[in-house]
């Protein structure tokens, strides 16, 4: 029996130039890699372990605004079929479900947020962790692989570090 290499991690978004293609987030042994996928192309990229330096995560307001979306074309559509009447206004206001339906399972989903991975030589978003629920399973999934790549520093250490830093950024010319 052949043993996976890669395990396919949560979540699929879209890169915001590419209308047709999508982006996935897979574990590796010593590293994740995100694949972007277009209708034509698949470009990969590898962040080692030992090479995070960050993954911060932002709340945007996506989720609101789709959700908005929606229930505004179901407005419009139940408004629509009022108006037109006759066998058409039950399409339209079928129609006007699903979208309300969709409003809804896109607030059900959560949060959304944006998700950028910095390493020494890039910063790059991860559009595959859309939703917070989903990049918070991933912090912490990795977490532990970063610390066992990286190591960890004691708070005395930061506190050394710290004060090193400090003391370096003193003897700078003004």
């Amino acid at each position: 029996m052949i043993k996976k290499e890669y395990q396919r991690l949560a979540g699929e978004g879209r890169k915001k130039q590419s209308i047709f293609g999508f982006t996935r987030l897979y574990l590796g042994k010593d590293h994740l890699l995100c694949v972007y996928n277009s209708a034509y192309t698949e470009d990969y990229r590898r962040f080692y372990f030992r090479d995070i330096q960050s993954i911060v995560i932002g709340i945007n307001s996506n989720r609101e605004r789709l959700s908005a979306r929606f229930a505004g074309a179901a407005l419009f559509l139940l408004l629509f079929a009022f108006w037109i009447g006759g066998y058409w206004a039950v399409f339209f206001k079928i129609l006007a479900c699903l979208f309300l339906l969709n409003a809804l399972i896109n607030w059900r989903l959560g949060p959304t947020c944006t998700c950028r991975l910095s390493t020494a030589a890039s910063q790059e978003e991860l559009p595959s962790l859309g939703r917070l629920k989903t990049a918070m399973k991933l912090i912490e999934l990795i977490k532990p692989l970063i610390s066992e790549s990286q190591g960890t520093l004691s708070s005395e250490e930061i506190r050394m570090q710290a004060s090193a830093s400090k003391d370096w950024s003193s003897q700078l010319p003004r």
